[in-house]
């Protein structure tokens, strides 16, 4: 199965946003978000939103970055999905430091 890690809740205004992180061990994360419902559960069908995947390896530092635009407040995880392997995705442990969500048009409601 997919692993993700994720952020607490977060409430975004309706502007652009990126969200980086850096990650290190072989293999591919993906960024993105799940839009949280009133009662706190994940919204149902497409409410994981994902950005391309990003090639990571053993030895280095690799930042990945996933730039989204909201069209109305909402609230959110933030999440690095860490992939099952597949025909084109290896699993692997990851360490992941420095992750920031940045935007110049808006910010963080709560």
């Amino acid at each position: 199965q997919n692993k993700r890690l994720a952020s607490k809740e977060y409430t975004l205004n309706a502007v652009t946003y990126t969200l980086t992180l850096n990650v290190m061990f072989d293999g591919q994360v993906r960024l993105g978000y799940a839009s949280v419902e009133a009662n706190g559960s994940i919204a149902g069908g497409d409410s994981y939103k994902y950005g391309s995947y990003t090639s990571t390896t053993a030895g280095d530092w690799t930042e990945a970055s996933y730039t989204f635009t909201l069209t109305e407040q909402t609230k959110v995880n933030l999440i690095m999905m860490n992939p099952k392997t597949t025909s084109y995705a290896t699993a692997s442990e990851k360490l992941v430091d420095d992750a920031s969500l940045t935007t110049t048009d808006g910010g963080i409601v709560g």
